[in-house]
């Protein structure tokens, strides 16, 4: 278990300078407002947590974090059956 709520992780990574937060946890894009996030969170929507599931998405998220990006959710691969690409929250 986390010793952060998910509000409290971005809370601490903001005050720790970090701009960006990546994660497969797909419930932090649903349980923050998107008017409160303290910095941008990209979440990426894998079938299994590895290596080989995430370096698939990597050229997306490389171009993402060559961009200045706001302080939102931006997703990244399948989401509920729509096709692959980068979603706004």
């Amino acid at each position: 278990m986390s010793k952060f709520a998910n509000g409290a992780l971005l809370a601490a990574a903001s005050a720790g300078g970090f701009e960006v937060l990546l994660t497969v946890d797909t419930n932090l894009a649903k349980q923050q407002a998107v008017g409160e996030l303290p910095l941008a969170v990209i979440v990426v929507i894998v079938p299994r947590n590895t290596e080989a599931a995430l370096s698939v998405h990597l050229p997306e998220i490389m171009a993402l974090l060559g961009q200045r990006l706001q302080r939102r959710v931006y997703v990244v691969g399948k989401s509920e059956g729509k096709t692959e690409g980068t979603k706004q929250r």
